[in-house]
């Protein structure tokens, strides 16, 4: 059975045999350590533009709004995002009439449709707008109207890409750490300015395999259409005010 997990001893072992490098001293364990973590994460990347981010890898952060409050630093909510790890948002939700209800992306050409006004009136005219991460990490959220009261909300997400150290080891799906070790391996045979072109070739295989794998998580069939209340109604409730 293919490894669940690679640890970074057995990645650089794999390597080092991989490329004729086991007994040399050309590029030193820690170096391979920062190669194996650039293509780790671009591993990740791809394993997310290939999946359903819900089906592969979720995190959450849950607070509450503040009356006159408009933008809400997640790092500060005491979720997940404590360590900054918030990467792409898979969608916001507010708690409304005991039940949690979707929040809908503010357009960028409508950042200004709220100017000067307050207060929200339902779950349908609430809208919320991720404010780009800074250098510093932080990942905010928006919610426009500005909320007037207090409001639970959640924030599901997609996770940044774990560091591959002596702790925490790779994901290795059904051997896809075979991308990590030739793309490694490519970069070893740059650096000593040889032939990496069979390396490139092996890991742009692997890539093949990793975005159709992560596409077909779940073979139970397509993803359905989320449908509306009353099949095609309008939600009843969506500008029911917020209470």
């Amino acid at each position: 059975m293919a490894a669940l997990v690679r640890t970074l001893a057995q990645l650089t072992t794999r390597i080092r045999n991989r490329c004729d490098q086991a007994n040399s001293t050309f590029v030193t364990d820690p170096e391979i350590a920062e190669m194996v973590n650039q293509s780790a994460a671009a591993l990740w990347e791809a394993a997310l533009d290939g999946a359903n981010p819900t089906e592969f890898a979720v995190g959450s952060v849950s607070a509450s709004t503040v009356a006159g409050t408009q933008e809400y630093t997640l790092a500060a909510t005491g979720g997940p995002s404590s360590e900054n790890d918030l990467y792409r948002v898979i969608g916001v939700d507010v708690l409304f009439l005991g039940r949690w209800r979707p929040l809908k992306k503010l357009a960028n050409a409508e950042r200004n449709a709220f100017e000067g006004v307050t207060g929200w009136t339902g779950p349908g005219d609430t809208f919320y707008r991720l404010q780009g991460r800074t250098f510093a990490g932080e990942a905010k959220v928006s919610f426009y109207p500005t909320p007037s009261g207090v409001h639970s909300f959640r924030v599901a997400y997609t996770p940044l890409a774990t560091e591959v150290d002596g702790t925490n080891a790779l994901v290795a799906l059904n051997g896809w750490d075979e991308y990590v070790i030739s793309d490694v391996c490519a970069m070893i045979a740059e650096k000593e300015e040889s032939d990496a072109a069979g390396f490139l070739k092996r890991r742009d295989a692997a890539l093949v395999r990793v975005l159709w794998a992560a596409a077909n998580l779940d073979d139970e069939g397509i993803e359905r259409i989320r449908e509306t209340v009353n099949w095609g109604e309008p939600d009843p409730h969506e500008h029911e005010p917020l209470v």
